[in-house]
């Protein structure tokens, strides 16, 4: 079952910009560029810091990050600036670049901002680095106690290093200060997992569905929990449900897995093959993927279960190839 990582990342002073006002920024910006270059003017700093939160709310970190370094080269000390690069580089997955401006923010510019020890925990915490992680999310609760996100983020390092009682703590905190917190039911739904207590994980996803119904995370990993639990048609609805939402590769492959998985279990193979046809369809759309499911406890159940070898087969062969231990042409040929 898979514990997200940095589920919650603060980051400022950047706010949402909606679908239909982009086309209109970016008109907007065009022409103050135009104008600007046609009299010879400067562009002032705030154009380039606008910019660079634009295109990273358009997930263009690249571009984010040209423009922060633009704001930077002008205004060395800018604590926004600063601050979002780090982000930037984050998101990006370069990790270490992200520590340092952290580093940088907190050092030279303001080192009593818990966003920025959260962000820098996260940081750690991708890197596997959960005792310095944890540090982070100590001094970010310090600083702000009545901020469920670094409890959160704490919970989620504790649980990677199998501390699974302390994450739970943590999440209990989270929820106690954000009741409306959808992630942390989930998280916690997951750690419940680990503990094998299912009663108190499918709990807690259905506390996330009923404030987030499209979170497709815990659609994923409710179906998982009800395959666990052999309540194989409750785990072939909700797997349902996720591929009607899923936008992200990996939701998507993973959500055609549970629907193949709970139809061989219900022993419906013509649903189990026809669904297999779409994932295949699918996966040769994409060409690559990158899975961070853990399938260790489906694969037990798999292994343990009553259903047939050839569905047996089946299915394990199909965790090979989603690992990307096997391609599909194997995969294929395994079942012939």
């Amino acid at each position: 079952m898979k514990i997200p990582v940095g589920v919650i990342k603060e980051v400022k002073p950047r706010k949402g910009i909606p679908e239909t006002l982009k086309h209109e920024i970016e008109l907007i910006q065009a022409k103050i560029e135009l104008t600007r270059d046609f009299y010879g003017l400067e562009k002032p700093v705030w154009y380039f810091m606008k910019l660079g939160n634009f295109y990273f709310e358009s997930k263009n970190y690249e571009k984010a990050i040209e423009q922060y370094e633009k704001v930077l080269e002008k205004e060395p000390g800018n604590a926004d600036a600063l601050f979002n690069r780090g982000f930037a580089y984050d998101e990006k997955g370069d990790h270490d670049k992200a520590i340092e401006d952290y580093d940088l923010y907190i050092e030279k510019i303001n080192p009593r901002d818990p966003g920025a020890y959260n962000n820098r925990g996260v940081a750690y915490d991708e890197l596997k680095q959960f005792e310095r992680a944890i540090e982070d999310y100590n001094k970010a609760i310090e600083l702000n106690p009545e901020d469920a996100t670094p409890y959160c983020n704490r919970g989620n390092a504790y649980s990677h290093l199998k501390q699974h009682e302390r994450a739970i703590e943590d999440y209990n905190n989270a929820i106690r200060l954000n009741p409306e917190f959808a992630d942390a039911y989930t998280i916690r739904g997951s750690t419940y997992g680990k503990l094998k207590q299912y009663d108190k994980q499918q709990e807690d996803y259905k506390k996330t569905l009923e404030l987030d119904p499209n979170h497709v995370g815990a659609m994923l990993d409710f179906s998982e929990s009800y395959i666990l639990t052999k309540n194989y048609i409750d785990a072939h609805e909700m797997a349902e449900k996720a591929l009607n939402v899923a936008e992200e590769n990996k939701d998507v492959i993973i959500s055609h897995f549970l629907v193949v998985c709970s139809s061989l279990f219900q022993n419906k193979k013509e649903d189990a093959k026809s669904q297999l046809n779409s994932l295949f369809s699918y996966i040769e759309t994409i060409k690559d993927w990158t899975l961070e499911w853990d399938f260790s406890d489906i694969k037990q159940a798999i292994e343990s279960s009553e259903v047939d070898e050839d569905a047996k087969s089946l299915m394990l062969s199909l965790i090979e190839l989603l690992k990307n231990k096997i391609t599909l042409d194997e995969f294929k040929q395994s079942q012939l």
